[in-house]
């Protein structure tokens, strides 16, 4: 049998042991790896065999004697399903797991790896229902992804920087409900998302930074997560032509879900939620009104941080909270519009010296929280405030 001494090789590359192969020593992977694939006649394998600077993503275990799992390091891995009891952090598959002729592993209706070499047209076959996390990360020669009937997940970061891929063809799917954190992060060739209406939930960072998509739709999405379209330069259009169109199912918006997005300039604010989050629309300098504000009624934390805004008018929603900073930098703003049902009015919703005009139409009675003094005293707003009756405003100020 052989004996594996040393892998020489460049950094990131996919390595498959030699069948015959019975051992592994110490220091064999003194390197760093995206995969390793080990076949079923490796019985023993040192304790140290990543030496001082290796580290291998991906293991896949063919044998079904326990290894020493702790010589991997933080390896993610795979092994087959009738060794996964003696194994304690491993992710079992099937038997009869594949790996076609271009490197790609799949089994038990997943989507496993794909190696970094792999250039061209990904195909996610009908049998496969989940990509798994980190999947096809970092592959730079994926040109477009095919993707199945029976796909329901896109595991996190699985096209992490998949800078090459300009087509993502959803239209044979129905089935799709979560695109997981990262998924598609820095994907910076892809200009347009279509997905199906089953699709529910996208998570954190799952479309950062696509500098050029400029078209989405997403008409089922429920649950934007943190930054999920954050640093999309080029996005004008989400489920309508022109603007950022967030009626219908959305529940849930997270943390900076939109910021930086330079290009976006009109928004439709849901219609499923209260809060609009902290930073959410954070620095969309193209951003110069809402025409509605949906059910909004609690604006968070730079919420619309150095935007575009000339004048807002706040929602009209019943007991409207407006947070710290929620239109701070926002260096064209020069008036602000309290209609009705504002409750609280940060001290420092504008940053100092901003100069805001505040105006007030219509009753004031519902305002608890609204420190007009102090505003005027850091130059926050205009000295200048109108109102209908200077009753209904002269005990703020």
């Amino acid at each position: 049998g052989l004996i594996l001494v040393r892998v020489l090789g460049t950094a990131d590359a996919d390595f498959t042991v030699a069948e015959g192969t019975y051992k592994i020593n110490d220091g064999a992977f003194d390197t760093e790896l995206s995969s390793v694939i080990i076949p079923d006649t490796v019985k023993e394998i040192g304790s140290d065999i990543l030496g001082e600077h290796g580290k291998i993503s991906k293991v896949f275990i063919n044998t079904s004697e326990a290894l020493d799992e702790n010589s991997f390091g933080d390896s993610i891995l795979f092994v087959p399903e009738s060794a996964a009891d003696k194994y304690t952090n491993a992710n079992a598959l099937c038997e009869s797991y594949k790996i076609n002729s271009r490197g790609v592993i799949s089994g038990n209706g997943t989507l496993i790896y794909v190696p970094k070499s792999y250039k061209g047209k990904l195909t996610i076959y009908n049998d496969i229902n989940t990509v798994f996390e980190g999947a096809a990360e970092g592959c730079t020669g994926i040109t477009e992804v095919i993707v199945g009937t029976g796909l329901t997940e896109i595991g996190a970061n699985a096209f992490n920087g998949c800078r090459n891929i300009g087509n993502v063809d959803m239209s044979r799917n129905n089935v799709l409900t979560s695109i997981d954190d990262g998924a598609f992060y820095q994907c910076t060739s892809v200009s347009s998302i279509s997905m199906p209406e089953s699709l529910t939930n996208v998570g954190k960072d799952a479309f950062y930074s696509c500098d050029i998509l400029s078209d989405v739709s997403m008409p089922g999405i429920e649950t934007i997560g943190n930054g999920a379209f954050a640093r999309c330069n080029s996005l004008v259009n989400f489920n309508d032509t022109g603007k950022i169109n967030l009626a219908g199912n959305v529940k849930s918006l997270g943390t900076g879900a939109f910021a930086w997005c330079s290009m976006l300039n009109n928004v439709v604010m849901p219609t499923e939620t209260a809060e609009l989050a902290e930073g959410a629309f954070a620095n969309c300098i193209g951003l110069k009104e809402v025409k509605d504000w949906g059910s909004i009624n609690v604006i968070g934390e730079n919420a619309f941080k150095n935007c575009g805004f000339y004048s807002v008018v706040l929602p009209q929603e019943k007991d409207a909270v407006i947070k710290s900073g929620a239109f701070a930098e926002c260096q064209n703003l020069n008036n602000i519009l309290i209609v009705k049902g504002i409750k609280e009015l940060a001290d420092d919703f504008v940053e100092e010296n901003a100069g805001v005009v505040l105006s007030f139409a219509g009753d004031a009675s519902s305002i608890e929280k609204l420190d007009g003094k102090s505003m005027v005293e850091s130059g926050r707003i205009n000295p200048s405030i109108y109102a209908a009756k200077e009753s209904d405003v002269e005990k703020f100020f």
